[in-house]
C-alpha cells in the first residue's frame, strides 16, 4: 500500500514538473497578466495565408501565400524561398527567454517607439497573432518585443538559434523579392524564342511538338530543323537556375536611359502552364568592377543590366557568365553545343 502510494506521489510530481515545463508561464509586473510562453509562436504555420510587416518609415510587406506553395510580396514579386522558410520556423518555434526589470522596461519602451517592427499573421480574415518586434539584447541573443494582447514587453528566442530575431521580419518588400529569374525543368518548356540586337542570324525560336518532339527555327532565314531531344534538353537544362545579381537601385532618370536604350536580347520562355514574362537585356558602361569589354560596342562583358516585361520596370544587374548556356545562338543549338 505504502509502495502504491509513494509511486502514486511520484507519477503525480513528475506530471507536475511536465506540466510546469510544458505550460511555462511569465508574469508581467505591471500588469499582473499571464503570458503563455508559447504566447509569440503560431504552431500551425500551414495555415497561415497573410503577414503583414510594416516599419516606422511607412515601409509595408503584405506576404500572400500562393495556391502552388509560393509566396508574394505585395502582389508584385515571388518571395525568397530561404527568407521565407526562416521566418516560418521563427513562427512556430519562437518561445519567451525572459520578463524585464522595470527600469528596463522603461528604456525599452522608448527604443521601441523609435524602431519597432508591427508584425499581424491571418489564416483568411481570422488574426492568428499580432505584436511587435523590437532591438536585440545587448548579449544579442534575445530580442524585444511587445505583446498587446497582454500588454507586455517580453524578451524573446528561438531555441536552439544563438542570435537575435528582427532580420527576420522585413518590413521593405525589396529585401524580400527573390532573385529567381527562371527556376525551371526541362521537362516544363515548350517554347523559347530570343531576339539579338546584333547578330540576327543567331535568332531563334526552339518548339516542342505535339509528338514530343522539338524544332529549330532560324528566325533570320525562316529555316526550321528538327533537332534530337538531347539536343534540346543540353540547351533547356540552363533555365534549371537563373537567378540576378542584384538591383540597380537607379533613380528614375537612370532607369529610363537604360530601358530607352536597343535591347542586347529579348528572352520569351513559355512553359506548360503558362507564357513567362520577357526578360530583356540591356548592355552595361564599364565601370571600376569590369574586367573585360566587347569588342563590337566597348561596353561591360561581364554584366547586363535586366528588366522583366510586362512583370515591372525595375532594373537589376545579371552576370553574363549565369546567363551563358541560354544565350547560346542558333548555330550553337544545333550543333549541340
Amino acid at each position: 500500500m505504502r509502495l502504491l502510494k509513494r509511486v502514486a506521489i511520484g507519477i503525480l510530481i513528475l506530471g507536475l514538473i511536465g506540466f510546469a515545463a510544458w505550460t511555462l508561464l511569465y508574469k508581467n509586473s505591471n500588469q499582473g497578466a499571464v503570458v503563455p510562453l508559447q504566447a509569440f509562436s503560431i504552431a500551425d504555420t500551414g495555415s497561415i495565408t497573410k503577414i503583414i510587416i510594416s516599419n516606422k518609415l511607412g515601409d509595408t510587406s503584405t506576404l500572400i501565400r500562393q495556391t502552388n506553395g509560393g509566396w508574394m510580396v505585395n502582389n508584385t514579386y515571388q518571395v525568397d524561398k530561404v527568407k521565407i522558410y526562416n521566418l516560418l520556423a521563427t513562427l512556430k518555434l519562437i518561445q519567451i527567454k525572459n520578463t524585464l526589470s522595470d527600469s528596463a522596461k522603461q528604456n525599452t519602451i522608448k527604443t521601441m517607439m523609435m524602431g519597432s517592427f508591427s508584425f499581424e499573421a491571418y489564416n483568411g480574415d481570422k488574426l492568428l497573432n499580432k505584436y511587435y518586434v523590437g532591438m536585440p539584447t545587448q548579449d544579442q541573443l534575445g530580442t524585444n518585443m511587445y505583446l498587446p494582447d497582454y500588454d507586455a514587453i517580453i524578451v524573446t528566442h528561438e531555441p536552439g538559434f544563438n542570435g537575435y530575431l528582427s532580420p527576420r521580419y522585413i518590413a521593405e518588400a525589396e529585401q524580400w523579392r527573390s532573385k529567381s529569374v527562371y527556376e525551371l525543368k526541362a521537362e516544363q518548356i515548350v517554347k523559347v524564342k530570343i531576339n539579338y540586337k546584333n547578330t540576327p542570324n543567331a535568332d531563334f525560336e526552339l518548339i516542342k511538338t505535339q509528338k514530343g518532339g522539338y524544332t529549330l527555327t532560324q528566325l533570320a532565314r525562316n529555316q526550321t530543323i528538327s533537332i534530337t531531344d538531347d539536343q534540346a534538353m543540353f540547351y533547356l537544362s540552363g533555365y534549371k537556375k537563373i537567378f540576378f545579381e542584384g538591383f540597380t537601385h537607379f533613380n528614375k532618370l537612370e532607369r529610363d536611359s537604360v530601358l530607352k536604350q536597343t535591347e542586347f536580347a529579348r528572352i520569351q520562355v513559355q512553359t506548360i502552364t503558362k507564357q513567362l514574362p520577357d526578360l530583356v537585356l540591356f548592355e552595361m558602361k564599364p565601370d571600376n568592377r569590369t574586367k573585360q569589354v566587347r569588342e563590337s560596342s566597348g561596353m561591360d562583358a561581364d554584366h547586363f543590366f535586366a528588366t522583366q516585361i510586362p512583370k515591372g520596370t525595375d532594373l537589376f544587374q545579371m552576370q553574363t557568365l549565369v546567363l551563358q548556356q541560354i544565350l547560346a545562338g542558333y548555330d550553337a543549338i544545333a550543333k549541340g553545343k
